[in-house]
């Protein structure tokens, strides 16, 4: 199988340790995005679509960076792990969303 977007399953792997994450499992849980969605995004079979990009904005993940690699991994530097309770601000759309990292 072609890894036509092995560029971006490299960016997402990036974002996902530079949040502190130490395997897609892990961030898997956190996310709410599947275990095996993730494995398809990392190895560069399979785009994320508009509900996991989503996802991964909300639980801190820089959407633009996986997309098109510009950016910082993170929307917010201090989203670092699943099992430190800590409410940080997302900007979406020019509207800030408060969110409970648990």
């Amino acid at each position: 199988m072609a890894k036509r977007y092995q560029n971006l399953g490299n960016r997402l792997k990036k974002a996902i340790e530079s949040a502190g994450f130490k395997s897609l499992r892990e961030f898997s849980s956190f996310s709410g995005l599947s275990y095996r969605s993730l494995q398809e995004y990392a190895k560069g079979a399979q785009a994320p679509g508009s509900e996991a990009l989503i996802k991964l904005a909300k639980v801190g993940i820089n959407p633009t960076y996986i997309l098109l690699g510009e950016g910082p991994p993170l929307l917010k530097e201090g989203v670092k792990s699943p099992f430190i309770k800590k409410k940080f601000r997302l900007k979406t759309n020019n509207v800030f969303v408060n969110t409970t990292a648990n």
